[in-house]
């Protein structure tokens, strides 16, 4: 059987918020009590992407980013604005 990776027990509190901080090995912990933070060795990218444009973009820019990139492989001729020409073949 597997046993957990590790374990930290916090008597008497119900944890409920865990949040990783990207490229670090620190997990923020929300509790009834209130916060703590605790390491976690080898949770981080020891090194980050240097082909991503922005590793720290948020999910609306990482959405608005996809689509540019989407539309940048479009042909000019390719986009219409008649909805009726869409999947008609000259």
């Amino acid at each position: 059987a597997l046993s957990p990776y590790m374990r930290h027990t916090i008597p008497g509190e119900q944890i409920t918020h865990t949040r990783f901080r990207p490229y670090e090995d620190i997990l923020g912990l929300g509790h009834t009590a209130g916060f703590q933070t605790m390491v976690v060795p080898g949770a981080g990218i020891s090194n980050y992407d240097a082909f991503e444009a922005n590793p720290f973009e948020n999910t609306k820019q990482m959405r608005e980013s996809e689509v540019h990139s989407l539309l940048e492989k479009l042909q000019p001729d390719m986009i219409v604005l008649d909805p009726k020409s869409v999947g008609r073949i000259d």
